[in-house]
């Protein structure tokens, strides 16, 4: 469903960003220390942004 793509040049920053943002905040509902494994591939993505 979604891909969690690395630190790339790539166009689609923004819907990149849009997708792994909400569903970082769906696994932080969930999950909550599961965040941590995520934050670190969003983080690579949103500096990006």
């Amino acid at each position: 469903m979604a891909h969690f793509t690395p630190c790339s040049r790539n166009r689609n920053h923004t819907t990149v960003n849009y997708q792994i943002r909400t569903m970082r905040q769906t696994i932080y509902g969930h999950w909550g220390k599961a965040l941590l494994k995520f934050d670190v591939t969003t983080t690579c993505i949103e500096i990006h942004n």
